[in-house]
């Protein structure tokens, strides 16, 4: 009783301005040509989580829904600005693993003492674990099982592992040392100045070769951030900064 609009927000604790927005928008979902109101998927847009529909329908069997999504407020006035969405979406509990990676990122604590450091490359392991429930062995056996899906598995675990962990992709140093190896890279970055830590994806093995801030290498460790091999002083696996 007494509620003013369905679904309720305001009590998940959510910022005023969220609500707001809610109030002045619609989302419209698009199915073959037909357009129909979706409300629900627009709170999952707005606030950035998952919607969950009843597997009653063959629009619900995606993980990601479309959107037709207008926003009618800007710097507090009503203003109507219309843009195509997508939406995390599960109809199925298998939806739930292929979204796993997307809700570990966004349940990472942000505080100086899970920033990632020399001393402790991975600080969040724990959570990147739960991308193969703890056993990396699985990982591995999908490596030599699949061949010809090698470079992509690597790929996207490595980029999971590493933004998990606090760092972001660096297309630009990546493009870079692609063309001068003339093979594949995946270079991420953390931290800043002195303290900044490159991670490699090394494409052979399923790992990171680590290096410092000056593009040095420090060695190659695991998805799990133990040290596999060590520093190659031959400056082979080391990875250049600057054109």
């Amino acid at each position: 009783m007494g509620l003013t609009q369905s679904p309720y927000i305001k009590s998940a604790g959510l910022d005023e301005k969220v609500e707001e927005a809610y109030i002045l928008m619609k989302a419209i979902c698009l199915e073959n040509g037909d357009a129909e109101e979706a409300e629900g998927l627009g709170i999952a847009y707005l606030t950035g989580t998952l919607s969950v529909s009843f597997d009653s329908h063959d629009r619900w069997t995606r993980t990601e829904i479309p959107l037709v999504y207008t926003f009618q407020i800007e710097n507090g006035k009503p203003h109507a600005d219309t843009k195509k969405v997508t939406v995390k979406h599960a109809g199925k509990p298998e939806h739930l693993k292929e979204h796993r990676p997307w809700a570990l990122k966004l349940g990472c604590p942000d505080s100086e003492s899970w920033k990632p450091s020399l001393e402790k490359l991975l600080p969040r392991v724990k959570l990147s674990d739960m991308l193969v429930d703890g056993d990396w062995n699985k990982f591995r056996d999908k490596l030599k099982k699949y061949p010809n899906e090698k470079n992509t598995t690597i790929q996207e675990m490595a980029k999971h592992v590493a933004e998990i962990n606090g760092y972001k992709y660096n297309q630009e140093i990546s493009t870079l040392n692609q063309k001068l190896s003339k093979s594949m890279r995946l270079i991420f970055e953390a931290g800043k100045g002195n303290d900044k830590i490159y991670l490699s994806a090394d494409f052979e093995t399923g790992a990171f070769e680590v290096c410092d801030y000056r593009g040095n290498h420090l060695g190659e460790y695991n998805f799990k951030g133990k040290r596999t091999k060590p520093p190659d002083r031959s400056g082979k696996h080391n990875i250049r900064l600057k054109g």
